[in-house]
């Protein structure tokens, strides 16, 4: 049986604060499967992808707060797999775009127990799954692949089904 794939509703009010932990910003750009670590010092650093920021995020201690600037993100090399608390926030005004360009999977993978994970302001789009795209064997795409705990605030979700 194909476990459950839950695109969370959106939640009213303001997203849940978190304790301190590092914060770390992200301009704009495209995935790699390798990149430079984030730079700065804590609890202020500057990551060169999204993925390096959550891989980072991932393996701090404390809880953790992405911050998105206006402009796409693109993820072309599978799932951005999150294992703890984490906060990804788009900016107040504009709209940051996470775009699955390339690539099999869900854009993000939340797996349990990852801690509860928070998405402000984001605009979440799979522009790339077309025809029999597969992921872990099974035929699958879409935005959210959710086994942990998910909260969305003042998001768009756009894309996530299967064209033949």
């Amino acid at each position: 049986m194909c476990p459950a794939v839950l695109l969370a509703a959106l939640a009213l009010g303001a997203a849940p604060a978190l304790a301190a932990g590092n914060t770390y910003t992200v301009s704009p750009g495209e995935d790699a499967a390798t990149s430079k670590s984030c730079t700065g010092i804590a609890p202020n650093l500057t990551c060169p992808t999204l993925r390096q920021a959550v891989v980072q995020a991932d393996a701090a201690p404390a809880p953790a707060v992405i911050s998105l600037k206006t402009g796409a993100y693109g993820i072309t090399e599978g799932p951005l797999e999150i294992t703890s608390e984490v906060s990804i926030t788009g900016p107040s005004t504009g709209r940051a775009v996470i775009e699955r360009t390339k690539g099999e999977g869900p854009i993000i993978r939340i797996p349990a127990p990852a801690g509860t994970v928070t998405i402000s302001n984001v605009k979440l789009v799979d522009s790339y799954l077309t025809g029999e795209a597969t992921w872990k064997g099974q035929i699958e795409g879409g935005l959210v692949y959710n086994d942990g705990a998910l909260v969305l605030t003042g998001d768009e979700l756009s894309g996530s089904a299967k064209d033949h």
